[in-house]
């Protein structure tokens, strides 16, 4: 099936990208919530180094969290 479509060109992916940022920044700016400017851009920063980290060592463990645990953790989080 994937081969009858094309590659998504990377000018897709950056214009989403940058789109996405400036709709987090509007809301940040005019919406009344207590999150500064230069706490969300921190948020994304860590996000961004910090993902790849955690997805390698996901990956090289070969397992996932099971639905068990996300219902137990979910159920914890409820809870509080």
């Amino acid at each position: 099936m994937a081969k009858h479509y094309r590659e998504a060109p990377w000018w897709w992916y950056m214009s989403v990208l940058v789109v996405s940022f400036v709709l987090g920044l509007v809301v940040v700016i005019k919406e009344n919530i207590t999150l500064p400017v230069w706490a969300y851009v921190v948020a994304l920063l860590m996000g961004t180094f910090i993902a790849p980290f955690v997805s390698s060592r996901l990956l090289s463990r070969l397992k996932y969290p099971s639905t068990d645990f996300s219902a137990e953790y979910i159920a914890l989080r409820s809870v509080r």
